[in-house]
């Protein structure tokens, strides 16, 4: 059930669009509302950064749901999951102050000690968008949500099941954590289905935007109306799509994209034709997915292998001193992979998994 109204007054100040009022909506595909701060927990959706960034938020979409541990219940399974403090814990983060849980994900809010303004500068928007972005991608969190204007589960709705932790407002600083540049975030399809429409919709929409020159926002939402046209699930609301679409254009240039596995190299059946009934169609399509990722993953293996053995030549040739780090930046690579496929002590360089091995006098 909703938390008790005194933790609201806590963070009245964050969650107020002005003073006495928040934003607020009945659905999450119905209009905003702006409301009295007495009327909040009427809602099951609260409006956060309605200008102001006062709120580092986090949507996490499970996908499957938890295995139940022996004795446990499906319910409680999500529970555990959604709430347990060891995630943040292990990546020496604050706790959020709430976690909100409703359906199958839940959602994280860290307040912010100082706010930024409603006309920040170029530069502590970036600063916000790049926490977001490491954040995010360290509690699996949906990375097609925004960042402003965002409609979040509102932990003091009765019908959310919502905790409060024993923390505090924290800083940007608190919740950067550190990740190498090659961690930048690949975006790759998802299946288009309830609970992960809008990132299905955000990935196929990106994907387009950067294979194509120029695309306007009416492009891409007359692109997400098609892609969504021929699902099981129904499709977005024009507001959402146009939403999505504005994001890209604006944002697009930020993110990579995953190629489609390459199906044909490995000589897979094609599909088309084949008459076979919906349900062994999609079991089909996700064993030919997994095929492909494998075989693409072997792929990247590979490339890798051949950068860093070519970095170790280069480097003896060289006469320079082998560390981690200097065959990583020699190969193009983070040194976390050097560090996985070599040993490196006292001049000797070993390949843990190939029967290769370099020996540097």
């Amino acid at each position: 059930m909703g938390l008790c109204l005194a933790y609201f007054e806590e963070f009245r100040r964050h969650f107020e669009q002005s003073p006495g009022y928040v934003l607020v909506k009945a659905a999450k595909d119905g209009p905003v509302y702006r409301v009295p701060s007495e009327r909040v927990a009427r809602y099951p959706y609260i409006g956060i950064n309605p200008g102001f960034y006062a709120w580092m938020h986090v949507d996490v979409d499970l996908q499957r749901l938890p295995e139940p541990a022996p004795g446990e219940t499906p319910a409680l399974a999500l529970r555990r999951v959604a709430f347990d403090p060891a995630v943040y814990d292990d990546l020496n983060l604050p706790h959020p102050v709430f976690a909100v849980l409703s359906g199958r994900s839940y959602h994280l809010f860290w307040p912010l000690k100082c706010p930024l303004p409603p006309d920040p500068t170029k530069e502590s928007v970036l600063y916000f968008r790049d926490v977001h972005r490491r954040l995010v991608r360290a509690v699996g969190g949906d990375r097609a949500c925004g960042i402003q204007n965002i409609v979040a589960k509102n932990p003091f709705f009765p019908g959310n099941t919502a905790v409060r932790y024993a923390s505090g407002p924290c800083t940007l600083a608190d919740l950067r954590l550190e990740a190498s540049p090659l961690d930048a975030p690949i975006w790759h399809a998802v299946e288009y289905i309830d609970g992960m429409r809008n990132c299905a919709s955000f990935r196929a929409a990106l994907a387009y935007y950067q294979k194509q020159d120029g695309v306007s926002e009416d492009e891409l939402v007359r692109h997400l109306e098609d892609f969504q046209g021929g699902a099981t699930d129904g499709p977005l609301s024009n507001p959402e799509n146009e939403d999505i679409a504005k994001s890209i254009v604006q944002n697009g240039w930020r993110y990579k994209t995953r190629d489609e596995r390459n199906y044909g190299a490995m000589g897979l059946p094609s599909l088309k034709g084949s008459g076979l009934p919906p349900e062994k169609m999609l079991a089909e399509i996700r064993s030919h997915k997994a095929e492909g990722g494998r075989y693409s993953a072997g792929l990247r293996a590979k490339k890798c292998a051949a950068a860093i053995a070519g970095a170790l030549d280069a480097l003896a040739s060289a006469g320079r001193k082998l560390t981690g780090q200097a065959v990583a930046e020699a190969a193009g690579v983070d040194v976390r992979t050097v560090r996985r496929l070599l040993t490196i002590h006292n001049g000797c360089v070993a390949w843990k998994k190939t029967n290769l091995n370099h020996r540097l006098e």
